[in-house]
């Protein structure tokens, strides 16, 4: 069938484009969005003139024209699971299609159909980049389909019987379809979208379908407004002839607090570990993934006793400054956790949150936000007098 070929192929094109995995900037929760655009179906006109030549073997139309176009719209809601799985439903209008047929005898036939109802589809989103997605979705829909007819000349028998001039059905049907999404924000995006409508034809046994293909915008509620929270700056201050002593620097909100502890005495780093957030998390995750595991534990067995780690977060420009600085701190605060679980003393591990301001590499490339995602691991030698 035209609409599972359609949707298919959707799913292919983004499989040989991905490449590689990507996170979606579009954040789980609810979601409502509204959609505007061009409905198409189709109208026998040779039914209509076997209608109204009523079997009059000399009887034929002189001019017959149908529209089987109009526009469309649906309203809806559904819940984002993860980057690949949600559910929506809403209600759907798609228009009017009308035609005209005038017989050698000039009696004129006219009639319109419309379609509107509710409906509930599974969609499978797929992620290219990490703004934009594909999706496909599939579904049931309870709808109504009605049409209308007059007829300039008098009572029209069809088959000898009195057609109903006024015809309305509800019936379940179902509907397929695919499309294209851009993520402006985590709560903000656009689509693009064909689907398909299957319906029950009002009036007679047979199916009727409708495409609507639509542009629409996508809200999502629930997004987490970042907490106000203290953000660690490690400084590093000279003291003549013994090295360096790190400073911490503590800002919240507008409120700047200056803590200065007593001086630790250390060199400067000796290693720097990079690791990609894509091996360390999941999407929208903080749980280290076993691959990023097994990086950390490689780093512990090499470190000297008392070493000290700090621990720096940073993302891509992709989402507000706000929330990227946010998501950066609770990365590195979840590495900071692995490393004191695998025996890491707390107080040898400091995190710093840099979110998108210390790119690596250019931010308008899917390879270069790619970099620009990581957690570095500065790795600082221990004083003699520890050792």
């Amino acid at each position: 069938m035209k609409m599972k070929r359609t949707a298919a192929t959707v799913f292919m094109v983004a499989a040989a484009l991905q490449g590689e995995a990507v996170e979606r900037i579009a954040m789980p929760g609810p979601y409502l969005g509204a959609n505007l655009g061009y409905a198409t179906g189709s109208v026998s006109l040779s039914t209509a003139e076997k209608e109204v030549c009523q079997g009059d073997p000399a009887c034929y139309v002189t001019d017959g024209s149908a529209d089987e176009d109009s526009f469309g719209a649906k309203l809806f809601g559904g819940y984002l699971f993860n980057q690949y799985f949600a559910v929506e439903g809403g209600y759907f209008n798609l228009g009017e299609l009308s035609f005209k047929s005038v017989t050698n005898t000039a009696e004129t036939y006219k009639g319109t159909l419309s379609a509107q109802g509710i409906n509930m589809d599974v969609v499978g989103h797929l992620p290219v980049f990490d703004a934009l997605s594909l999706f496909a979705r599939i579904g049931v829909l309870y709808g109504e389909m009605s049409k209308d007819y007059s007829y300039s000349g008098g009572t029209l028998l069809v088959n000898g019987v009195p057609k109903d001039m006024h015809v309305t059905k509800w019936d379940v049907g179902y509907k397929l379809g695919a499309g294209i999404q851009f993520d402006f924000t985590p709560a903000l995006g656009v689509r693009g979208e064909w689907e398909g409508y299957h319906l029950a034809e009002a009036g007679s046994s047979s199916d009727y379908d409708v495409n609507l293909y639509s542009v629409g915008v996508v809200y999502r509620f629930g997004i987490p407004e970042p907490e106000p929270e203290k953000v660690v700056v490690v400084k590093e201050v000279p003291v003549p002839g013994e090295g360096t002593v790190l400073e911490k620097e503590v800002v919240k909100e507008v409120e700047v607090v200056k803590e200065v502890p007593k001086p630790v005495i250390i060199k400067k780093p000796t290693e720097r570990v990079v690791l990609a957030s894509d091996t360390l998390f999941d999407f929208d995750k903080s749980d280290v993934k076993p691959q990023g595991d097994a990086a950390l534990k490689q780093l512990v067995q090499r470190l000297q006793k008392n070493d000290r780690l700090v621990v720096v977060g940073h993302t891509d420009s992709v989402g507000t400054e706000v929330y990227n600085m946010k998501l950066s701190q609770r990365r590195a605060n979840a590495v900071r956790s692995r490393l004191i679980g695998l025996g890491i003393a707390a107080g040898q591990i400091e995190t710093r949150a840099m979110g998108e301001s210390s790119p690596v590499a250019t931010n308008e490339t899917d390879a270069g936000r790619t970099a620009n995602r990581r957690v570095e691991i500065e790795v600082y030698a221990a004083p003699k007098n520890e050792e």
